[in-house]
């Protein structure tokens, strides 16, 4: 079997999953050339040098004078991109390609591992990867890095005493069981049933594999409260400021350990740079807890680092340039991957010469961090008459309406705007607002509501216009209309117009058949409405 998909390694889903093998410098099965996919519509092709690392598919430096190690998740790792894509492939590449010697001698260790966190990373580190005596060691963070502080790490607790040895390799029955086993817990009766049969597994209860974790990283406690939970569940959540006290327990054990590591990989003579990638959710709103919370720190504690967040959301919103898998995956796409790779390229001034030598790093640059916009949501009567959360920021000074009606499914929590289908299959609305405050951007937030999925037959389209420019969205131009059934897509129109403050916006709306957008969900914990957003001035 193991041959089997070795040879057809277009047929498995094999998943990247954690081995920790005991005799491998990596934490990923070795000499493995395999498929694998986020979304099935994302297929991609990776494969594993025999220490465990995903290959870089470029010529392999056996002596290179700089060495640089990354560590992180499945960002660094790559998922969904091929090996010549990820941004330690392409940080290898630029830096080979700047170096003044005609040989390469950069070489970029790849040994992102998917769903482990800082806690793995760090346990990894001084159990093996120290050993391997870089230069350089570059950390990735992703706020999922967050989430997963609410779990057990798992390092030292997965087949720590297993050792690999390609004559006795049977594991990929257990990668192929651990993916069934994934997709069974999407199910809540699998989940419950499970907890009665077998119990609360989540707590390793080998103390033998304690010695490592409790010496470096101190016992904590995995419990947490009802609040965390509920914030943890939302990405969006987890990225507003607002939520950064509730969530500080877990920031404040990211930032301990990611101290912890930075020591330690000091203390053994070698450099530490820390590279932060923003979520997609920030591309067209401004969350910063990611920023807010590592970036003084960092400061504080002499960290090297580089945030990311102002060049892709500069390329996303400024440029429309699309930096992720979406709609299908929201990791990195071969796109943002290289914009990771110059980013880094950039940071790096140089490393000496041989023998090993430490590297010059640019300066260390504040992170960008836009006003936070102020919010205003926009309800619907019975009649259809739009009304303003709050009129301290704006006012409706006319509203014009073509056969639009309210809807409501379900129980009645959803209620949404579309056609009254009695009379036309169109319709339409235009709103025109005045704004009391200095604004200089204006956005809108809605999540379209298109029952059968179709985006052709029914649709939604949004506008937004200020001082004499326009920005638009469709359904129809969606290529992803299979996912408006699940009420799950939200979308984001901004509008900064080159003149000056706005003073007035007009939102212009329009419905084909069923098409419409979801003002008020009050079943749902995501809140999903209709929002307005006023960004202020830049500061600065």
């Amino acid at each position: 079997m193991e041959f089997f998909a070795r040879v057809n390694k277009s047929i498995l889903n094999i998943q990247p999953v954690p081995h920790f093998f005991s005799n491998k410098l990596g934490n990923l099965k070795p000499y493995l050339s395999a498929s694998a996919f986020w979304h099935p519509r994302i297929p991609y092709l990776y494969a594993t040098d025999g220490n465990g690392f995903r290959s870089n598919s470029s010529t392999s430096i056996e002596t290179p004078d700089k060495l640089i190690l990354c560590l992180g998740d499945s960002y660094t790792f790559g998922v969904s991109v091929p090996d010549t894509a990820t941004f330690p492939a392409a940080l290898e590449k630029q830096l080979n390609a700047k170096s003044e010697s005609p040989a390469p001698s950069y070489r970029i260790i790849n040994s992102g591992t998917p769903d482990t966190g800082i806690e793995d990373i760090y346990l990894y580190y001084i159990d093996k990867a120290r050993n391997i005596k870089p230069n350089l060691v570059i950390l990735q963070f992703d706020i999922h890095n967050i989430r997963l502080l609410s779990k057990p790490y798992r390092y030292k607790f997965t087949r720590q005493d297993y050792t690999y040895n390609i004559f006795k390799d049977f594991s990929l029955a257990r990668d192929i069981s651990r993916l069934f086993i994934k997709q069974l817990e999407q199910f809540p009766a699998y989940s419950l049933l499970s907890k009665e049969l077998f119990g609360d597994q989540t707590q390793p209860d080998d103390s033998r594999n304690m010695d490592i974790a409790t010496q470096f990283l101190e016992k904590r406690e995995y419990t947490i409260s009802r609040t965390v939970d509920d914030l943890l569940s939302e990405d969006k959540r987890i990225l507003d400021e607002q939520n950064l006290e509730t969530l500080w327990p877990l920031w404040n054990r990211y930032l301990d350990v990611l101290l912890k590591l930075k020591q330690s990989v000091e203390s053994d003579g070698i450099d530490f740079l820390l590279v932060i990638i923003p979520h997609h959710e920030q591309m067209n709103s401004f969350d910063n807890a990611p920023s807010a919370a590592l970036i003084p720190f960092c400061i504080q504690n002499n960290i090297k680092y580089l945030d990311l967040t102002d060049k892709f959301r500069s390329l996303t919103r400024d440029n429309g340039v699309e930096l992720f898998c979406k709609p299908f995956d929201y990791h990195c796409n071969v796109l943002g991957n290289s914009i990771i790779a110059e980013g880094i390229s950039k940071r790096i001034d140089s490393i000496g010469e041989a023998p090993r030598k430490t590297a010059a790093f640019t300066r260390n640059m504040p992170s960008y961090n836009h006003a936070v916009p102020d919010k205003v949501m926009v309800t619907f009567d019975e009649a259809g008459y739009p009304h303003l959360s709050s009129t301290d920021f704006m006012e409706i000074v006319h509203f014009k309406r073509d056969n639009i009606i309210i809807r409501k499914e379900g129980d009645g929590s959803i209620q949404y705007v579309t056609c009254d289908l009695k009379n036309a299959p169109t319709a339409s609305a235009t709103l025109e607002l005045r704004i009391k405050k200095p604004v200089d951007q204006v956005g809108a937030v809605f999540f379209p509501h298109l029952q059968d999925g179709d985006n052709r037959s029914n649709a939604f389209s949004a506008s937004l216009s200020a001082n004499n420019e326009e920005t638009s969205f469709s359904t129809a131009n969606s290529n992803a209309p299979e996912r408006w059934k699940d009420l799950e897509n939200m979308y984001h129109v901004t509008l900064k117009p080159a003149s000056a403050q706005i003073n007035t916006i007009t939102v212009k709306l329009g419905f084909v058949r069923d098409g419409g957008f979801i003002f008020e969900n009050k079943g749902d914990q995501s809140f999903r409405r209709f929002e307005l957003l006023l960004y202020p001035p830049d500061k600065g």
